[in-house]
């Protein structure tokens, strides 16, 4: 009786397990029969499904999580052992159907005798279902990974495009310089060699008529001449005359020829001039097409950017990355120089540092295209290309080169700790270390690193951190 009883007893075990985990694995079919694949780069998991409730855990771009439910625009997940709420966005998440079929057990008139082998059966083709699907996340985490990848390339490339493009201009630049000089050069070997042509056509008819002088003295003779003369006095005026034509003809005769030997030197540096001319131009024509070719590149993956989310995101955050990266510089950079005067006394009368329109705004804003909330920590003034930017105070240059996401930049020290910054320049007038005064011209507009075109972007900054330049120029 004992040993029936003891039989009946492990069977009812054995029976109850295998229920509970037919039940697991209903429940779990039926409330996590999805996954998500995080898609932004950092995304909070709230404690409840409100924007402003408390954080858990922040989960990183290609992070997967599993979906409990769904409830209007937010999804409950759970991550390693924590259950939170999440935006329920393409934009944040990727959700992937899991293709299991839904094991159910009827509540009513549970038999243990049901509990069979094709039971345990299909317990274990979910498990290798789920292995499946497990290997399938796998994939779609290291595909996320490769798209991260590929995005961070692209925008990088812009940076590299950006840096190629400016080199290209600066070429140009020193190549149209060149030419200005030596286009002065032959003009002023033209005009040389065009007086000297013009004496020496004197000079060769002076030394013909001389030349026919010459000949009847010598048919004469120098003594018919003399013996012609009617006293002493007159001999020897008449020889002294005639030594200083002879003189004077002989000098004439060696310039003449010194004209001609510097004409023909003239030409032949005209002739090198025209040749540097020739060989500049055809590099300038080269530096031209391939900075034509770089606008052409940087054009192609702005117009990427903003028409694929992703890498409209991944330029969000590569900007986000850049203001740190010019945080830590400018603190890195700050040095105490004797302030011309308190900077602080001229908040709300600084002029603009550029003629030109505000389409920025300084601090918090929120992207209408994929509702991202970022922050900018100074304005865009739209203006032309080449028109010049001018410093809004007296000062120091800190920082005057290329900037990662910035282009061209400078960063003027005022004192006191405070510092302003002018990027997306074309050129730049000052380096470092240059003292500039109020309305100094220190760079021109251009559109290094710039998503909008040609633009200045300012900023105004205290102790390295930013504040709203707004506030800091005069009203007008």
């Amino acid at each position: 009786m004992f040993s029936f009883s003891q039989t009946i007893c492990k069977k009812l075990i054995k029976a109850l397990f295998v229920i509970l985990i037919m039940i697991t694995l209903g429940i779990a079919s039926g409330n996590a029969n999805e996954i998500g694949i995080i898609t932004s780069y950092k995304l909070n998991i709230r404690i409840k499904p409100d924007r402003n409730s408390r954080t858990i855990k922040v989960l990183n771009k290609g992070t997967s999580v599993t979906i409990i439910s769904h409830l209007n625009e937010w999804i409950k997940v759970t991550h390693n052992g924590e259950t939170g709420y999440i935006r329920n966005r393409e934009i944040y998440v990727k959700i992937l159907k899991k293709k299991l079929r839904k094991s159910t057990v009827k509540k009513k008139n549970i038999q243990i005798t049901t509990i069979t082998e094709d039971d345990l059966g299909d317990i274990d083709k979910a498990k290798a279902k789920a292995k499946d699907i497990n290997r399938e996340i796998k994939k779609q985490e290291a595909e996320v990974r490769e798209f991260s990848k590929k995005e961070s390339i692209v925008i990088s490339g812009l940076n590299e495009i950006g840096r190629a493009l400016n080199k290209s201009r600066k070429r140009v630049s020193i190549l149209k310089k060149d030419l200005a000089v030596v286009e002065k050069q032959i003009s002023a070997t033209n005009r040389e060699s065009n007086e000297l042509i013009k004496t020496i056509r004197i000079g060769e008819r002076y030394t013909a008529s001389r030349m026919v002088a010459l000949y009847k003295l010598n048919l004469l003779g120098k003594m018919h001449i003399m013996a012609s003369a009617d006293s002493m006095y007159d001999l020897i005026q008449r020889k002294v005359a005639v030594e200083h034509i002879l003189y004077y003809d002989d000098l004439t005769l060696k310039n003449h020829l010194k004209n001609k030997v510097r004409l023909r030197d003239t030409l032949e540096v005209q002739k090198q001039k025209k040749n540097e001319k020739l060989s500049i131009q055809n590099t300038l024509n080269e530096q031209i097409r391939k900075m034509t070719s770089e606008k052409l590149k940087r054009s192609s993956v702005l117009k990427e950017i903003r028409n694929k989310k992703s890498l409209e995101l991944a330029s969000i955050q590569y900007l986000k990355l850049a203001a740190k990266d010019l945080d830590k510089t400018i603190v890195a950079l700050q040095k105490k120089f004797k302030p011309f005067k308190k900077f602080s006394a001229y908040k709300g009368k600084l002029k603009m540092p550029v003629k030109g329109k505000i389409v920025t705004s300084f601090g918090k804003y929120n992207s209408t295209k994929f509702n991202v909330v970022n922050f900018r920590s100074g304005i865009d003034i739209k203006a032309e290309r080449g028109k010049p930017i001018k410093s809004v105070g007296a000062g120091q240059v800190l920082y005057a080169s290329w900037f990662k996401g910035y282009g061209n930049i400078i960063i003027v020290d005022h004192g006191d700790s405070y510092y302003t910054v002018y990027a997306h320049a074309d050129e730049l007038l000052k380096k470092n270390g240059d003292k500039v005064k109020t309305d100094d011209i220190i760079a021109t507009v251009g559109d290094t690193g710039s998503m909008i075109g040609p633009s200045l972007y300012f900023e105004v900054r205290h102790h390295g951190k930013p504040i709203n330049p707004i506030a800091w120029l005069r009203k007008s």
